[in-house]
Order: C-alpha cells, then sequence, then structure tokens
C-alpha cells in the first residue's frame, strides 16, 4: 500500500508538470498564429521550447501538441545552455528525414518516420526552427494539417461490453505498421459532462443511447469536447 501511495503521488506529480508544460507550449504556438493569413494561420512546422522543461515528459507534451494542431512539432527542454528535443509527426510527414536535413545543427538525434529524439545548443534554435519550417513548407499542403481518423468499424451499441476489450487485448502491441484500431458509435445523447483526476485534467462524459448509459472518459484535449456540456446528440 505504501509503495502503491508512492506511485500514485508520483504519477499525480507528473501530471501536474505535464499540465503545466503543456499549457506553455501552446502559448507558444499561439504566439506564433498569423490571423491575417486565413490559409497557413500556423507554420507548417512547430518548435517550442523551455527553460528546465522536464526532459521525462518533453515526449508527452510533444505528442499533445500534434493532437492538437496536427502538424509535426518538436518540444525542446533547456538547461545549461543545451536543449535536449523530443519530436512527434503526422501521417505521411517523415521527421527523420526532416531533421536528416538539418542534422548539421545536431550533437546527436536518432528516431524514426514518427518519433525522433535530438540535442543541439540552445543559440541554434531559431535557425533549426526556420529550416524546418521551410523544409515542411515546400512538403506539406493545407490537407496535411486536417486530422484523418481511419475507423475500423461502426458499432451497435450491444457490442460495446468488456470482452471486446479482452479481444482487443490480443492485438497488441499497438503502434506503427499496427496501429490502435478506432472505432465509431453513431447517435449518442449527453447526459453530464464533468472534469475529474485530481488535477481535472480528465474529461468525464455519461452519454445515453435511449436505453443504458454509457461513461466516456477522454484523457488529453478535453477542450475540444466543449460542445458535449450542452444536451446533445453526438457520434
Amino acid at each position: 500500500a505504501d509503495i502503491a501511495k508512492k506511485l500514485v503521488d508520483m504519477n499525480e506529480q507528473r501530471q501536474g508538470i505535464e499540465k503545466e508544460i503543456v499549457e506553455a507550449a501552446i502559448e507558444q504556438v499561439e504566439l506564433k498564429r498569423n490571423p491575417s493569413d486565413l490559409e497557413h494561420p500556423l507554420p507548417g512546422f512547430l518548435v517550442v521550447s523551455g527553460e528546465g522543461w522536464h526532459g521525462g515528459v518533453i515526449g508527452i507534451v510533444a505528442s499533445r501538441i500534434v493532437e492538437r494542431y496536427h502538424r509535426p512539432v518538436i518540444v525542446f527542454g533547456i538547461e545549461n545552455g543545451i536543449a535536449k528535443g523530443s519530436g512527434r509527426s503526422i501521417e505521411g510527414f517523415n521527421l527523420f528525414e526532416a531533421l536528416q536535413s538539418v542534422g548539421d545543427l545536431f550533437s546527436k538525434f536518432g528516431g524514426h518516420e514518427q518519433a525522433a529524439g535530438m540535442t543541439l545548443e540552445a543559440a541554434k534554435l531559431p535557425e533549426l526552427e526556420a529550416r524546418l519550417e521551410f523544409y515542411a513548407g515546400s512538403r506539406l499542403t493545407s490537407e496535411d494539417f486536417k486530422p484523418m481518423y481511419k475507423v475500423e468499424a461502426t458499432l451497435g451499441k450491444e457490442a460495446i461490453r468488456f470482452e471486446l476489450t479482452e479481444l482487443l487485448k490480443k492485438l497488441e502491441p499497438f503502434g506503427v505498421g499496427n496501429p490502435k484500431p478506432i472505432f465509431r458509435v453513431n447517435n449518442l445523447i449527453t447526459e453530464k459532462v464533468m472534469t475529474i483526476g485530481r488535477v481535472k485534467t480528465y474529461l468525464k462524459v455519461i452519454a445515453s443511447d435511449g436505453l443504458r448509459n454509457f461513461d466516456l472518459v477522454n484523457f488529453r484535449n478535453s477542450e475540444i469536447f466543449e460542445a458535449l456540456k450542452s444536451k446533445m446528440r453526438f457520434d
């Protein structure tokens, strides 16, 4: 019980750190927005950084920023003039090849098409950002910035049961080459919406199909579900 409590406390501390860095990173991204450019209000490649940003969570933060803005991103934590970064990409954009094009700036880097890590002098970050923006600008169009979700199947509501989760476990591990399946469920009605967790980062929606209620939990970017707060029908 003591060890479990320590783990819970450490995890909640990590969530708090992650939340702070995500908010700071979003603030930086929003400062890059050009309201006069209706077609491309944001750069095609996002680079954000912060002094003392914890290296243990910057990969998670990068994933959150990609989910929110659907652009390749690198998040850097800076310490003593050295920037250590973690990058995540979108489908169709090879992050490793992009980093190879600016490889002369790094003291080291490695990764693959969708994720990478790298180290360089913090003073070189503006040049890195400018060159990656130029690289992405010649390869990505506005269509690439629209998130596309590949739905495996539309489920009848009777299919949502514990047996399904047990079957899905047999397909693990999920990742590049074996993506986690996404299912669609049609015609649910919002009954109640609340934020949960000690740091209120998760969203819980109680939804009904007219016969039974479902508890839906969203673990990130909860603000995109704001619309559900009014009683509405949704898929």
